[in-house]
């Protein structure tokens, strides 16, 4: 989140999608997919339509198994 707001948006989302990949799904907890939308609310309006930022919007609608 700090690499997003010192304008390192694309390293920022980049790492964000790294952990989330990283993570199997069946144990992604609350915490770790509220922090990733915690990454996505720092954006910059101007900087949201960009690929990793989509990827990591994707990534995180997808909702884990119960």
């Amino acid at each position: 989140m700090c690499t997003v707001v010192n304008g390192g948006t694309e390293p920022g989302v980049q790492q964000a999608l790294d952990v989330l990949h990283d993570v199997p799904t069946t144990y992604r907890s609350n915490m770790i997919t509220e922090t990733g939308r915690m990454v996505l609310r720092v954006v910059p309006p101007d900087r949201r339509e960009r690929p990793a930022v989509t990827e990591l919007r994707e990534a995180l609608a997808v909702a884990p198994s119960s």
